[in-house]
Order: structure tokens, then sequence, then C-alpha cells
């Protein structure tokens, strides 16, 4: 690991062995004895609580793009990708399951902050930096596989809504997640000859966490028991006359999800 150190470095921090004195103390121990979505979504809410005392409400402070919360949160850390990987490839070396966690709640949140409209990027990403929003994706479908261009599962228009039906395959964080993305086919909204590519687009759905219909036409049915990976609750998704609007419609316009997802 001598090069990633060197790289690290050059971004302002030694990343790596930063994190990795972390995830040997903490991710190898706390999380073992007290379980990993306890431990780190508890920790989500008490950061919620720290940015509550530090800019008010974020429905109110974020309703104004000038406001310090939203310098805050653009700045951010000001790292890389490239120390991010680092960072989750120590974190993957004291527990893979904690990477997969986080890595697809990071997922969710760079889809909206490259490709959310700023009504989404304003609603989600606040709450998704400091955990009291979990994210979870999915792409795949039962019988499908990593062959995107088959999924069947669909939104249509009904008025002012899109009804959305199918089901979605392993996702990640599935019963602990609030906010999934999910790509469906929105075949309607696309000429006829157009690639299939251009005829999907790319979903945010709101859920409490937990299992069962856990919205009206929206079930989460159990965690997939897996041979591995079971730090991870991996679900299926069931959308059976889900009900949501443009608003929830990734970027704001049919079409593009395969891009966005991808």
């Amino acid at each position: 690991h001598t090069y990633t150190y060197r790289v690290a470095a050059l971004h302002g921090r030694p990343a790596q062995p930063a994190i990795g004195a972390w995830v040997d103390v903490t991710v190898t121990t706390e999380l073992e004895d007290n379980g990993v979505h306890g431990v780190w979504f508890n920790r989500g809410v008490a950061a919620s609580q720290a940015w509550n005392r530090r800019f008010g409400d974020p429905a109110v402070e974020l309703a104004d793009p000038h406001s310090s919360a939203w310098a805050w949160l653009s700045r951010g850390l000001g790292e890389s990708l490239l120390t991010y990987a680092l960072a989750v490839e120590e974190i993957a070396r004291g527990w893979m399951s904690v990477s997969g966690i986080i890595n697809t709640h990071f997922i969710v949140a760079y889809m909206l902050m490259q490709h959310g409209t700023d009504e989404q990027k304003a609603l989600y990403l606040p709450r998704m930096a400091t955990g009291e929003v979990r994210g979870a994706f999915s792409m795949s479908e039962p019988g499908c596989g990593s062959d995107v261009s088959a999924i069947t599962s669909k939104a249509v228009r009904d008025g002012d809504e899109w009804v959305l039906n199918g089901a979605k395959m392993w996702l990640t964080n599935g019963g602990s997640s609030t906010l999934v993305a999910v790509l469906v086919r929105t075949d309607t909204e696309a000429d006829p000859s157009a690639s299939v590519y251009k005829k999907m687009s790319t979903f945010l759905i709101e859920k409490p966490s937990g299992f069962g219909e856990v919205r009206p036409g929206l079930t989460i049915p159990g965690k997939i028991d897996k041979m591995g990976y079971k730090g991870v609750d991996t679900t299926e998704l069931i959308m059976e006359g889900h009900r949501t609007t443009d608003a929830q419609l990734l970027g704001g316009v049919p079409g593009k999800g395969f891009y966005q997802m991808m």
C-alpha cells in the first residue's frame, strides 16, 4: 500500500493510516459487540441532533441556498473520490459489511449530488450527511441478474402521478433504509424507436425502515439469507400500484435513469 499512502498524502492527509487506526479500535471491537446497524445509525441520529444545534431546523435553514448550512454542506471535507476509496478500503479490511452499508448510502447521495434537482438536493443531501436519511438503490430484478436492459418493472403516468409496478432485487440496506433509488422502465414517455437505455428512469422512494408493507403498494418481504456479507440487510422490494409524483423522479426528467445509475 506504499503507493496509495503517498497518493493520499498528496491529497492533504495520510488517509489510510488514519482510517486504519480508527478501524482497528472501533470497527473490529465496538461494532462486533453491539451490532452494525444499531451503532452506526444511532450515531446518525446524534449527528442529526448536532446539526440542529448548529444550524437550526434544516427545513428552514436549507430553504435559503445562501445560508451557512448550505455552505457547510456543499464544502464538506474537500476530499477527493480517491481519498474516499482509500477510506472505504480500510473500513472493508475491518468489516466488509460496514463498507457496504456506507458505500451504498454514498452511491445514492452521489447520484443526487450529480443528477438531482435543486429541490431534491436540498431535501435529501443534508439529512443523508447526518444519517437521518439512509440510502439504498436497486437496478437488478429477480431472474434479471446484471442485464439491466432486461428489467421489466415500470412506471406509468396517471394524471399528475406515476404508478410503479414490479419487483426489484438485491437492495443493500433494503430494510434499514428510508430512501430507495429504483430503476424502472418508462416506455410510454419515450419514442418507440429509442434505445432501451433511454426508456428507463430513476425514482426516489421514501419509506420507513422495517419489513412488510411499509407504504401502500410497497413491500420489503424480509432479509435474503446469504452465505456471507451478513452484517448488511439485503432484500427484495415489491411495488404493486405504488404511487409517486414528478418530485420523486431523479433529475425531474424521464429517460435518464440508466445514465444516472451507471
